[in-house]
């Protein structure tokens, strides 16, 4: 579910395909990680990034910095990698909104469209 404008938009099940792509995108950012020696997490699309008060944004993978979230946190404030792999019924709206809110973001150094 995501948060649009104040407004709890649910989402339908997701189609197979569709979630071994994320499945995918967050293994990769996890072993990029790894190898890199980082300190930062790659996430699955289950937490969402805070827009502001009234929008939450949950993309499909995910990578923030810093020092390790509590296991609770819902809305992570400033996420450095951005991952979407839309499916044909929210692809307009990914591709186009949800870039240009999430890379206003203070941080965010990549947003990638599978």
């Amino acid at each position: 579910m995501e948060l649009r404008e104040g407004v709890a938009e649910s989402m339908a099940p997701e189609r197979l395909g569709h979630s071994l792509t994320k499945r995918a995108a967050v293994n990769a950012l996890a072993a990029a990680i790894r190898n890199a020696g980082t300190s930062c997490e790659a996430a699955p699309h289950d937490v969402g990034v805070r827009i502001s008060a009234r929008t939450m944004h949950q993309p499909d993978a995910l990578v923030y910095g810093g020092p390790r979230l509590p296991s609770d946190t819902r809305g992570l404030p400033a996420p450095v990698i951005v991952v979407e792999a839309p499916p044909p019924s929210t692809a307009v709206y990914d591709q186009r909104a949800k870039p240009a809110t999430d890379l206003s973001r203070p941080g965010l150094r990549h947003d990638y469209i599978l």
